[in-house]
């Protein structure tokens, strides 16, 4: 069994290697797990999935981030699914028996996590309205962009799937407009691009350093899943 990670930003990445694999780089964190860094977004994810299965991936893991639609999560907690809601009502579901694996896992090492559905956005949920909105027409309780791209390649290769997500960003937390705006097309943020917003937009600061400390919570969450991969992959439903 090969397990195939898809992780979107390297910030995520570091907390499965020190390694630095370019975007759309395999790398192999050991003899049945490799990681893939995709880049933000459906089609670098769907890219970077197929990338993974080609190399032999027989097994999916969406791993990174997420922000929680639902009031109940707190940042640093831990979501895992199988069933991914959509956009266009046409959700994805696997055999939930990885997940609870991995859940009893994470709970066993004292590490807050549930078990739930993950929304498939294609832009981002960025503002309390969007994320209450979402919450209440889907019921899922968090959203991330990459998701339901590695779950639809999945689908289509008959391969188990699983999404491990810490909630950086909580339903009532409004991300700062300078965030969407320093990012480029691969949907990561420039420092440069961002400190000239910030120096004109000061006011967001306070956001910004809110949101700072969410997403190192959510990393801490990943990091601390990490130490159990070796369990979490070898799974055999």
């Amino acid at each position: 069994m090969i397990t195939g990670i898809i992780v979107a930003l390297p910030d995520e990445l570091t907390t499965l290697t020190k390694a630095k694999p370019g975007k759309g780089r395999i790398h192999s964190l050991n003899d049945t797990t490799l990681v893939c860094l995709s880049g933000v977004g459906f089609t670098n994810a769907t890219q970077a999935t197929q990338s993974l299965i080609d190399a032999g991936a027989t097994q999916l893991i969406s791993w990174g981030c997420a922000g929680a639609l639902s009031p109940q999560l707190a940042s640093g907690q831990c979501l895992v699914t199988s069933r991914i809601v959509t956009m266009t009502n046409d959700d994805i579901c696997f055999d939930a028996a990885w997940s609870t694996h991995i859940a009893n896992i994470l709970k066993s090492q004292q590490i807050n996590v549930i078990l739930g559905d993950m929304l498939g956005a294609r832009t981002l949920i960025n503002t309390r309205e969007e994320k209450s909105a979402c919450f209440a027409e889907s019921s899922a309780q968090a959203v991330d962009m990459e998701s339901e791209a590695i779950a639809r390649v999945a689908q289509s290769n008959q391969l188990n799937f699983t999404a491990i997500r810490a909630i950086a960003d909580t339903s009532d937390t409004q991300l700062p407009p300078v965030i969407e705006q320093a990012m480029n097309s691969e949907g990561e943020v420039s420092v440069p691009k961002l400190l000239l917003k910030l120096f004109f937009h000061p006011q967001q600061i306070p956001s910004l350093i809110n949101i700072g400390q969410h997403f190192s919570n959510a990393k801490k969450t990943l990091s601390a899943t990490a130490t159990q991969l070796d369990k979490i992959t070898g799974f055999a439903g």
